[in-house]
């Protein structure tokens, strides 16, 4: 079932009281500092494109970590509408959200004529390795299919990077407060016990093993495999 753009912008604009979702998107600044520091330049001028930018969380904690040359385009009115009140940069535009196969194929092949040298293409996308992985896969009535990290890899391949310059990463609890540090090591110890014992039972321990994964490639250099 397909929802309208009509339907998706109305249900932004619902959401829209500006303090509330400056405080929401505030809240979610620590994480994406501590999750994405491997990742973001040094330079805080380089130029960063966010598609699609929704309502503008990750275009907020990059503001307030101090980048300046940020630009975010999604397909849904109202999403852009509640990033701009925050005084981001966003516009409306058709930057290929949940598309078939073919069509993110494309745009993965975009991104790369599109980076300079050193830059890097950043994906966040649901991850069928593990056994949670479908939640993400379905939790959005606009996505159409799943992707394994051992897919991924291929998929970039297709797109024209080399293998070294590709990383695939799970999204495991961030310690960027002591409760999250707490989770971390809980995570670690069971995703070691559980993967043991899937191993003695001849199945495999998934690669990644939480919902979502990140899909890195870079322009230029190559990247090592990042550990959880």
């Amino acid at each position: 079932m397909e929802v309208s753009q009509e339907d998706r912008a109305a249900y932004s604009l619902r959401a829209g009281d500006a303090e509330a979702h400056r405080q929401r998107l505030a809240r979610l600044c620590p994480w994406y500092a501590t999750f994405l520091r491997r990742w973001l330049p040094a330079d805080k001028s380089s130029r960063i494109l966010d598609l699609p930018c929704g309502d503008g969380n990750l275009l907020f904690a990059l503001k307030d970590l101090g980048f300046t040359n940020l630009l975010g385009v999604d397909v849904d009115p109202g999403q852009v509408a509640l990033a701009q009140q925050l005084g981001l940069t966003a516009r409306v535009g058709d930057v290929f959200e949940h598309v078939p196969i073919e069509q993110a194929l494309e745009f993965c092949k975009l991104a790369r004529r599109a980076l300079s040298p050193g830059g890097m293409l950043i994906c966040r996308t649901p991850c069928a390795d593990g056994p949670f992985g479908s939640h993400d896969r379905h939790n959005d009535l606009t996505h159409r299919w799943g992707m394994t990290s051992g897919a991924a890899g291929q998929f970039l391949i297709l797109a024209g990077f080399q293998p070294d310059e590709i990383s695939v990463v799970g999204e495991p609890p961030v310690p960027y407060k002591l409760v999250n540090w707490f989770r971390l090591q809980l995570y670690r110890v069971t995703t070691a016990v559980v993967g043991a014992w899937l191993e003695l039972c001849g199945i495999g321990a998934p690669r990644v093993w939480t919902r979502s994964m990140w899909i890195v490639a870079g322009r230029g250099g190559g990247l090592l495999e990042l550990p959880d």
